[in-house]
């Protein structure tokens, strides 16, 4: 075959490896288009991928590996029992992986009895890039003499010419399992584990990276001795001090790992050194210490393996041995270890057995396995001497973070608390500096100042007492989130402001807005409700304190979904706002505003519509028809009016607003800009495109102008001229302009934000109309990725991706994919958009074709006519979405033979 055949399969290959195996052979069928031997040829090399063993072999080498091998169907493999190689007798299989196998061998020449391993190459992977990595590793072998690594004996070819080498047959068990069978001591697996770091660090000093360690590549024999196992898939740093040979060394893009041991390094294939090896050794010191791996990997889908490794941070050894954790073993059933199967093995209770680990044994083992290389130590033989020293009871190399280093990365991974919390510090300490300032001016105020100044510095030492948690004598080297600083500041409040209610109530208010802007509304729903009954006991039922906190209780359980609680919330926050300040108040219209929004989420459209009008008329009376809020609220109800299909009035609402901003405001200014923008996504919406063009382009010159090129608003405005574009068929520019914003985005919110795989969701909607199909499945797989990680499993954006994503799977003939994909992306609609909404029409509108092509006419066809009804309702006929829809549903009275029904819909199209 030519190169570029290989290339072309190692392409598939190496995307379809990066998808959920379920949807893998869908993707592969379609990217083949119909070429039966392209498509034989990938399913065979992703079947050798998927059998690829790691006993003495790579275990997870990259596709390109096996693609000259698998060009041919490879010979069947004969049994070998009993067969020469050489001077050596086979005896039986020991085990086999994707590039050879391993035979249990004696020497039958009768010079002198051995048993041997020997490897030999499998039939049909004898491509030159197979043959050179096996030579590799045999070389990399004759290179090295180390007791603690198995030696290489002899070499040569076999009969029909595939390459072999013997090595010493090591009859040992995996180090995990020696350790646990014998029973060892924490100090008698250290000391073992310390022979590992010999061997690692003599491999190191001849120049060679193992990049695949972990307990089944280390075994340890009958008389405790250990063997370093399997360098296929090490890296010679200097491949001219062993031959020559350029094979080893770091190829771009290629990750030859095993997930659960991999560094972050390894996982992003970036370069590979010695602190890769110093990784994996924390990792295999974690497990045998703990009986936990550091990361419990939910799939071995590539993303998931990097957001894990590269993101999270484990918790400390010991930690981890008082923990219960659920995983599924290699013949899928589940399992659990707990801490009484962790202390069965290690011959200890589990008091102690985290005392033994806390201090030195946890910073040895974090610092092994810190994120970035050059904070890890230096070389396995530091490794090794912090074990020598913390055994003989001397300071460790190993210590914890510093403050500052701690700080810094706790600010950068949390600035939604650090500056939450801020403000309130900054606003009280405020109220401190106010309070002396009063105190100076006006001595019957005395009193008040004091009790001002004693609660602002009650409030500080509460939130720097908080804020411990964070120091390294308090984390002990842990990285700490910030769900971890809200628990403890919950915890805390009870106890160190138990004089202080009314602080309490307040901060209490706080952390459960905190809560809930983190997504973790049972915590903030705990936390309101007790500010609510302390606010309740202390100020009495019709307070503003009272009202201020089940207003945001209700918020909460909106977010939660648990509408019938909310709407009481809301409305007995309403209530009380009417009770104290009457019937026109600037709260009373923010509470009604508040209740009208739920009633949006809920799609009760026309209460919702009522609630705003009456919110809008009070602002009027109170500020005038030019306000900012009167602005707001023209805003809400023109979004509603629009969601509900009636563009007249909502155009109306939005050119008042804009009217109103241009007079305040001038012609260039922010506000204005905003104004344009609605209007604009509204005539997108009426396929008015030349208006929202104009007005899109307006509103982009604009923010420009204002912050410059690389801005959220400037990316948000370009976004929504890409979307125009798109639907006006303008693929090239649409696309051009979205890459832009999506790279802006990109550098603001970096790469898995879920505002950034909002613009990266679009861009896959320009690709699948330009008819890029396989660019689109990827762009909206990732964006699906992020939604799911980052945002609540009934958002909107994941109800858009994953349509995308059926949609495509439609048009493969993945019709299972199609349906499983449609039905999650229709419930969300449904549920968020309601059942009137134009998008939820569109949802049910493609899962009734996905089931009528599968012959589920009973569910397919109340579903087609149902999403094209909405259309029609919602949009019209001229609607190309709605023609759509009416063509599925023609098309399947025509499949189905009746010519009546197919024709009373066909003659909707003259009207």
């Amino acid at each position: 075959m030519t190169p570029e055949r290989w290339q072309q399969i190692e392409s598939i290959v190496d995307e379809a490896l990066d998808l959920l195996p379920e949807v893998r052979p869908a993707y592969v069928a379609h990217v083949c288009q119909g070429d039966a031997e392209l498509l034989t040829e990938v399913n065979k090399m992703l079947a050798s991928c998927e059998r690829a063993a790691t006993f003495l072999s790579a275990p997870a080498a990259p596709p390109g590996d096996f693609i000259a091998a698998l060009a041919e169907p490879p010979p069947p493999e004969q049994p070998m029992d009993g067969q020469r190689i050489g001077p050596y007798e086979i005896k039986r299989e020991l085990g086999r992986g994707g590039m050879g196998a391993v035979y249990l061998a004696e020497r039958a020449d009768g010079v002198f009895n051995q048993r041997v391993a020997i490897k030999i190459i499998k039939k049909g992977m004898d491509s030159d890039d197979i043959l050179a990595r096996f030579r590799n590793e045999r070389q990399i072998l004759a290179s090295m003499d180390h007791p603690g690594i198995a030696k290489l004996l002899d070499g040569g070819t076999t009969a029909d010419g595939r390459p072999y080498f013997v090595m010493e047959y090591v009859k040992g068990i995996p180090i995990d399992e020696f350790c646990d069978r014998h029973r060892l001591s924490i100090s008698d697996r250290l000391l073992l584990f310390h022979q590992v770091c010999e061997a690692v660090h003599y491999a190191h000093q001849n120049l060679i990276v193992h990049r695949d360690l972990k307990p089944g590549n280390i075994l340890v024999t009958h008389e405790g001795v250990v063997k370093l196992l399997d360098f296929g898939v090490a890296k010679m740093l200097d491949p001219d001090l062993h031959g020559g040979s350029a094979y080893g060394q770091t190829q771009t893009g290629v990750r030859m790992m095993t997930p659960d041991y991999a560094s972050p390094e390894q996982v992003l294939g970036q370069p590979i050194t010695t602190a890769s090896d110093i990784y994996s050794l924390g990792v295999i010191l974690y497990e045998l210490l703990t009986g936990h791996r550091p990361y419990q990997m939910q799939s071995y889908v590539l993303r998931e393996i990097e957001r894990i490794i590269i993101e999270e941070d484990p918790v400390r050894p010991s930690t981890a041995v008082a923990t219960t954790r659920r995983f599924e073993t290699e013949n899928g059933q589940t399992a659990t270890i707990g801490p009484q199967t962790v202390t069965s093995v290690r011959s200890v209770n589990l008091e102690r057995l985290r005392r033994s680990l806390q201090g030195d044994v946890d910073n040895i083992v974090m610092m092994a396995m810190r994120k970035e290389p050059h904070r890890r130590y230096g070389s396995a033989e530091q490794l090794a001497e912090d074990l020598e020293r913390h055994m003989d009871g001397l300071p460790i190399r190993a210590h914890q973070d510093t403050v500052g280093y701690r700080v810094q990365k706790f600010v950068q991974r949390n600035q939604l608390l650090v500056t939450a919390t801020a403000m309130i510090f900054l606003a009280l300490i405020g109220g401190f500096g106010m309070a002396l300032w009063q105190a100076r001016i006006a001595s019957f105020e005395r009193d008040i100042a004091r009790q001002q100044a004693l609660r602002a510095e009650r409030t500080k030492d509460f939130l720097v007492n908080v804020f411990e948690i964070a120091e390294p004598s308090e984390s002990k080297g842990r990285e700490v989130t910030a769900e971890e600083i809200l628990n403890r500041g919950a915890i805390r409040i009870g106890d160190e402001l138990m004089g202080q209610p009314s602080l309490q109530a307040e901060l209490r208010e706080v952390i459960g807005t905190v809560y809930q802007k983190l997504g973790l509304y049972t915590s903030a729903e705990a936390q309101l409700a007790e500010a609510l009954r302390l606010n309740r006991d202390l100020h009495g039922e019709t307070s503003a304190e009272v009202a201020r906190s089940l207003d945001a209780l209700g918020a909460v359980l909106k977010d939660k979904g648990d509408y019938a609680a909310a709407d009481t919330a809301l409305q007995q926050a309403l209530t009380v706002l009417r009770q104290r300040y009457g019937s026109v108040h600037e709260r009373v219209a923010a509470g009604i505003n508040n209740l009208a929004i739920l009633h949006w989420d809920k799609g009760d459209y026309d209460r919702a519509e009522t609630l705003f009008q009456e919110s809008l008329q009070m602002k009027r009376q109170l500020y005038g028809e030019d306000h900012p809020e009167v602005v707001r609220s023209l805003n809400n109800l023109a979004v509603l009016r629009q969601r509900s299909g009636q563009y007249e009035a909502a155009e109306a609402l939005y050119r008042e607003a804009l009217q109103i901003r241009r007079a305040r405001y001038g012609d260039d200014h922010l506000e204005v800009a905003l104004s344009m923008n609605n209007l604009g996504l509204l005539y997108r919406e009426m396929e008015r495109f030349d208006e929202g063009e104009q007005l899109f382009t307006d509103a982009l010159r604009i923010r420009r102008a204002t912050f410059g090129d690389e801005h959220q608003a400037v990316a948000a405005a370009q976004n929504n001229l890409a979307s125009l574009y798109r639907e006006q068929g303008n693929y090239a520019e649409a696309e051009a302009l979205q890459r832009e914003a999506l790279g802006v985005f990109e550098k603001l919110f970096t790469h898995a934000h879920p505002n950034t795989a909002l613009l990266r969701s679009n861009l896959a909607a320009i690709l699948y109309e330009k008819g890029d199909r396989e660019a689109a499945f990827a762009a909206y797989r990732e964006a699906l990725d992020i939604f799911e990680w980052k945002l609540p499993e009934a958002h909107p954006n994941i109800a858009t991706a994953a349509i995308g994503l059926g949609r495509i799977a439609l048009d493969r003939g993945d019709l299972e994919e199609a349906e499983r994909q449609l039905r999650r992306g229709l419930d969300i609609r449904e549920r968020r958009l309601g059942l009137g909404d134009r998008r939820t029409g569109e949802a049910r509108s493609l899962l009734g074709e996905s089931l009528a092509r599968q012959r589920q006419d009973a569910e397919a066809e109340p579903l087609l006519v149902q999403g094209f009804e909405t259309l029609r309702e919602a949009r019209g006929l001229d609607y190309s979405n709605t023609r759509d829809a009416l063509q599925r549903l023609v098309a399947f009275y025509d499949a189905r033979g009746r010519t009546a029904d197919a024709e009373a819909y066909r003659n909707l199209t003259a009207e």
